[in-house]
C-alpha cells in the first residue's frame, strides 16, 4: 500500500535527503524497484497514481485507488452545536511542510483583531520550533500550543471546536495525496476548512457545499473562509452535516473495506 512516497516525502516535501545526493538516487530506486516488483499497488488517488507512474516509470496498470478513512471507533460523529462567545479553531498533526502550518498562523495574525477566535495546535515535529518562535514574532495571544497529546486530550478538543482545518501546503505531496486528518475531520462530524487540490476533489469535496476549499499558502484566504463560517451558522451547519455525509458515502471504513476486500480478491483470482 502506497500510502505516501517516501521519495517524495524525504526528498521534495521535508527536503531531509538532497535531491541530487546518492540518498536520494538511492530511495528513489528503491521505491521504483518496489513498484515494479509489486502485483498491485493500493494508493489514496488517481493523482497520486499518475505521480507514481509519471516519477517511477510505473505500469498504470497495477494501480488501484483506495480512499483513507479513519477510525470510526475514535472519530465519531459529534452532534452540532451553536458556536459559543469564543470561535475554537483545531488544527491537529505532525509540523511539516505539507500541512503548510505557517499559513494558519499568517491568519491568525489577520484576525488577531477578532478577539474571540482562537486557535488552537496538537502535535509536534521539525517545524514547530520555526512555528512558534513566528507566533511569538507577531505577539499572538490567539494562538495556542498544545504539543502532543493523548487520544483522549484529541478527541476532547475536536469536540470543542468550532472548525478543523486540514493541510495548506504548495508541495506535490499535499496536491495529490489526501492527508488522514481531512477524513478524521469529516468522520468527527466537524466543518473542515482544507486546500483545494485534485486530491480532494476526488473525495466529491465541493466549496461551500461540504467543505470549504482555499487556495495552497493563501492567509488572506484562509481568514476569509474562518469568518464566513463563524459568520454564517446556518451555512457552517449545513456544511458540517453534509461533510459527515460525504464521509459515510465515500470514505468509510465499511465502504473502503469492501473495496480492500475485491481488489484482493481481484489478486489472488490473478494468480
Amino acid at each position: 500500500h502506497a500510502f505516501i512516497s517516501i521519495y517524495d516525502t524525504l526528498v521534495l516535501d521535508r527536503k531531509i535527503i538532497q535531491a541530487k545526493s546518492i540518498k536520494a538516487k538511492f530511495v528513489h530506486f528503491v521505491e521504483k524497484m518496489a513498484c515494479k516488483l509489486s502485483d498491485m499497488v493500493l494508493t489514496e488517488t488517481f493523482a497520486a497514481i499518475d505521480y507514481f507512474v509519471n516519477e517511477f516509470g510505473a505500469d498504470k496498470k497495477k494501480f488501484r485507488r483506495l480512499f483513507t478513512s479513519a477510525d470510526e471507533s475514535s472519530f465519531q460523529p459529534i452532534p452540532y452545536k451553536q458556536p459559543k462567545q469564543e470561535f475554537k479553531i483545531l488544527f491537529w498533526g505532525s509540523f511539516i511542510p505539507h500541512h503548510g502550518i505557517s499559513t494558519i498562523i499568517e491568519a491568525a495574525r489577520i484576525l488577531s483583531d477578532h478577539k474571540e477566535i482562537v486557535f488552537k495546535f496538537c502535535g509536534s515535529g521539525k517545524e514547530k520550533p520555526a512555528i512558534e518562535r513566528l507566533a511569538k514574532k507577531y505577539n499572538l495571544s490567539n494562538v495556542e500550543f498544545l504539543g502532543f497529546v493523548e487520544n483522549n486530550v484529541l478527541l476532547k478538543n475536536i469536540e470543542e471546536a468550532d472548525v478543523c482545518l486540514g493541510i495548506f501546503g504548495n508541495s506535490s505531496k499535499a496536491k495529490n495525496f489526501l492527508s488522514n486528518k481531512v477524513c478524521q475531520i469529516l468522520a468527527s462530524q466537524k466543518p473542515l476548512i482544507t486546500m483545494d487540490s485534485r486530491a480532494i476533489k476526488e473525495i466529491n469535496a465541493e466549496n461551500e457545499k461540504n467543505c470549504i476549499l482555499v487556495p495552497p499558502n493563501d492567509p488572506l484566504k484562509l481568514a476569509n473562509a474562518i469568518l464566513f463560517l463563524k459568520e454564517n451558522p446556518d451555512k457552517q451547519k449545513s456544511i458540517t452535516m453534509a461533510g459527515h455525509e460525504l464521509f459515510v458515502k465515500n470514505l468509510s471504513m465499511e465502504k473502503t473495506g469492501k473495496l480492500l476486500v475485491g481488489y484482493l480478491e481481484e489478486l489472488i483470482n490473478s494468480k
